[in-house]
């Protein structure tokens, strides 16, 4: 029985070493070829395979599992009815690591998942924020001013941000988490130097939510926590403009011409593109999306059939882009049953937190619960305009949910 134990304490700490690795890796991820993703995924799927067959753990864990693999596990298979399946095969088969990912996590378990969130908390606030300050170094900015910057900084100024908005509502609990004064203090610098040197809107927008959000569904709504709430939210502005008069890169400015551009977006879609609006390619992904998912509302055009579909229509690749919308991601591109998969992911994980915050006896648990449920709701938001197939801690932020539920599920069964 001891060895049992050892066993699956062993598996909880590699899983949680692999999944921290992933972030403390993703400045070498983003420069490795696409065959090298590949290999590493197969990989991973060989170790799960593995593990299977030899009875060590459950890929499976229950029915309600099933959905997250099959969901994960549509970019590859929708090769079978793509338009463009050399582009579908290739892309879709990197994204399976998805399914190796929500795995890995599921592996952490009730005991470790806390230590989890911990460590997520500390190494992707750190790592992505040195990467930031290299880039500023050197460059002079973190978002891509030239194509010759463009070439070395890729989208990781987006995809870093990304990273640090679900975050947000474990960082407002993270003294629940056990961190001190100083290094929640140090985390939230690092998070706001990266919010703001983004240059995001969403992600400004979104952190500000999240934390009215995080606020509101801890301690209740009234005036006290609505104060408190606009004033960190202030005080998150204010930063962003003493770091902004400190460097003197317009940061600011940037961010609002950015935001007060994408009101025009709507009309720019409906309308048709206007070549000389602002964010004008972008309107030209939800536009053609939109006809993707008309021409194709069963079946889609195949994983990462966007860019492919959009060149092979305004004859310009350089106007090609990936989809960062999951309705035109799943509807569109791999057809309604990832459409409704998503739906239902996202609906379960939800509902389920509601319950166990409801419903637990647990205040810790709880606390988690509320935490992940905000993250979640700031996912959907934010996968309407960023892709959520590339982001690796969307996919753990839904393992975590799945640990929690399915624990608290066993312990209400269990009395």
């Amino acid at each position: 029985m001891t060895g049992v134990i050892l066993e699956s304490d062993l598996r909880a700490r590699i899983s949680e070493i692999t999944l921290i690795g992933i972030f403390v890796l993703q400045p070498v991820f983003l420069y490795w070829t696409k065959g090298h993703f590949l290999f590493i995924t197969f990989g991973f799927l060989l170790i799960i395979f593995q593990d299977c067959l030899r009875g060590k753990s459950r890929l499976v864990h229950n029915n309600k599992a099933i959905n997250y693999y099959l969901f994960f596990s549509l970019p590859f298979f929708s090769v079978i009815w793509a338009h463009y399946p050399s582009e579908t095969l290739f892309l879709g088969a990197i994204h399976l690591i998805n399914i190796f990912i929500f795995y890995m996590t599921l592996q952490v378990g009730k005991k470790s998942i806390i230590g989890l969130v911990r460590k997520l908390v500390i190494v992707i606030p750190i790592i992505t924020a040195l990467i930031f300050f290299a880039f500023l170094m050197i460059f002079g900015s973190v978002r891509a001013a030239s194509s010759e910057m463009k070439e070395v900084v890729l989208s990781f100024p987006n995809i870093g941000a990304a990273f640090v908005v679900l975050l947000i509502p474990y960082l407002i609990i993270s003294k629940q988490l056990g961190l001190s004064r100083n290094w929640r203090n140090f985390l939230w610098v690092a998070s706001l130097f990266i919010i703001f040197m983004s240059e995001g809107r969403s992600a400004i927008g979104l952190s500000i939510m999240g934390i009215f959000l995080t606020y509101f569904i801890l301690k209740g709504f009234n005036l006290r926590i609505l104060f408190k709430a606009l004033s960190v939210a202030g005080l998150i502005l204010f930063s962003g403009l003493i770091l902004d008069t400190t460097l003197k890169k317009g940061l600011i400015n940037s961010t609002a011409t950015r935001l007060i551009n994408s009101t025009n977006l709507v009309d720019n879609v409906l309308k048709g593109p206007d070549q000389s609006a602002d964010d004008y390619r972008r309107a030209l992904q939800y536009y053609y999306g939109i006809e993707a998912i008309k021409e194709n509302p069963i079946l889609g055009i195949g994983f990462r059939g966007l860019k492919p579909y959009m060149i092979e229509r305004l004859h310009n690749e350089r106007l090609g882009v990936i989809s960062h919308n999951i309705i035109i991601t799943t509807l569109g591109e791999m057809g309604l049953i990832s459409f409704l998969l998503a739906v239902w992911i996202f609906w379960y994980s939800i509902a389920s937190l509601r319950k166990i915050i409801k419903n637990y006896f647990d205040e810790e648990a709880k606390t988690l619960a509320k935490a992940t449920m905000i993250s979640i709701i700031l996912m959907i938001i934010q996968v309407q305009f960023r892709p959520f197939f590339i982001n690796p801690l969307a996919i753990i932020i839904l393992g975590i949910a799945f640990v929690q539920i399915r624990s608290f599920k066993m312990n209400t069964n269990s009395n």
